[in-house]
């Protein structure tokens, strides 16, 4: 069993690991992720808490097929990508697209989110990351938050499934914060595809009511 522990922050409570997770309540109802997020940063597990504290941990099995994006062999990586390259969103993504960008992509965790494919594209995105920011509690923010979430989630789904097509059971990677107070910041993440990867939840910290 590997000895590190990782974090998992979230705002409810549970007795043990399903998939997938129940919906978080600061989602809007959108559906959650078919694996489990974790850290190695208690800041990022609590900022994934939304205020709420919750903090489990969990350890991989020795027994888990864990491929590691941060020391794996070019060809075991590319295996990876050209199977993320067939998905929807993938085939359009520079930072699948490209093997160089793939591997900066995973290193800074920049992979995580989208990577517009033409500057007429950056230029919607852009605006939209505008808006969300700037209309706070309009209709419009609340459009523009719904979508850009959408496609951060989609993004990443395509990373998930396309792992667990390949057998594997956990991926070991990188996650960028672009929202961090001081500036962007990257956490190491471990990606659970298969409950029968970690072991069971021990509660850190329990989430508190709204």
């Amino acid at each position: 069993m590997d000895e590190e522990a990782w974090l998992h922050g979230t705002e409810v409570y549970f007795d043990k690991w399903k998939l997938p997770l129940g919906k978080q309540p600061h989602k809007g109802g959108m559906d959650s992720h078919s694996a489990i997020f974790f850290t190695t940063s208690r800041e990022y597990a609590l900022g994934a808490a939304n205020g709420r504290g919750g903090i489990c941990s969990a350890k991989l099995l020795s027994t888990a097929n864990v491929l590691d994006m941060n020391n794996c062999p070019n060809a075991v990586s590319e295996r990876y990508r050209m199977q993320v390259a067939q998905k929807n969103i993938g085939k359009r993504n520079p930072q699948i697209i490209y093997s160089q960008y793939w591997r900066e992509g995973w290193r800074s965790g920049g992979i995580m989110k989208y990577a517009p494919s033409s500057p007429q594209e950056a230029a919607i995105i852009q605006q939209k990351a505008n808006l969300e920011i700037h209309a706070k509690h309009t209709p419009q923010d609340a459009a523009a938050h719904n979508e850009l979430q959408l496609l951060t989630r989609n993004v990443i789904e395509e990373l998930v499934v396309s792992a667990r097509e390949l057998g594997y059971e956990a991926v070991i990677g990188n996650e960028i914060d672009t929202l961090h107070p001081l500036g962007h910041k990257t956490y190491k993440i471990m990606v659970a595809l298969t409950t029968k990867a970690i072991t069971e939840p021990v509660w850190v910290s329990k989430p508190r009511e709204g």
